[in-house]
């Protein structure tokens, strides 16, 4: 389906409608576009700067923490 049908269709659609069910369509494209463009930033600014590390264990004694670096060198990590 071309451009041009799809808008003769909605030009179509919206001469059906009365203005009460217009502004509700209207309102509800706007409202499911406004959620889309939330989710997208939301989503992007919560992996901004986020390289993959989280802390696995903390408050950990300095020798457990020596222990621990030891066995990861020796793995080659």
């Amino acid at each position: 389906m071309d451009l041009k049908a799809l808008v003769e269709q909605l030009v179509a659609l919206s001469k059906k409608l009365n203005k009460k069910q217009l502004y509700v369509v209207i309102a509800t494209l706007l409202t499911v576009i406004g959620l889309i463009s939330f989710l997208v930033v939301q989503n992007t600014e919560e992996t901004k700067g986020d390289d993959g590390y989280r802390v696995l264990f903390s408050q950990l004694s300095p020798k457990d923490a020596g222990l621990i670096i030891a066995q990861l060198e020796q793995d080659k990590i």
